[in-house]
């Protein structure tokens, strides 16, 4: 949300780098890997701390896991909700890269 905020200032920046003579599809590259760390900074991060924090409780909770649900349901419900994760995160990454595009746009 921040870098549609701020595509204000992106637009003179990147004008200016048109004025530079920097091709279009350079200016396409900057864009995605300057949303790529944006989005994919907090994604890592978030990944990592997610993956101690699931390590841990699965550790101290296995044998109530494995008593009331086991690990196999408990595997798929997981992964179901991981999928529904990755796709909304797409999709917000794919609408913000598009809105930026054309904020950014002569």
């Amino acid at each position: 949300m921040q870098q549609l905020l701020d595509a204000g200032q992106y637009r003179y920046r990147f004008a200016v780098l048109r004025k530079l003579g920097v091709e279009e599809q350079d200016i396409k590259g900057l864009v995605m890997k300057q949303l790529g760390v944006w989005f994919g900074l907090p994604v890592v991060v978030s990944i990592i701390v997610s993956a101690i924090v699931a390590v841990y409780f699965l550790q101290s909770v296995s044998v109530e896991i494995s008593a009331y649900i086991g690990i196999g349901a408990l595997i798929t419900q997981v992964s179901i909700i991981i999928f529904i994760l990755i796709l909304l995160l797409v999709c917000y990454f794919l609408s913000t890269w598009i809105l930026f595009r054309r904020s950014i746009a002569e």
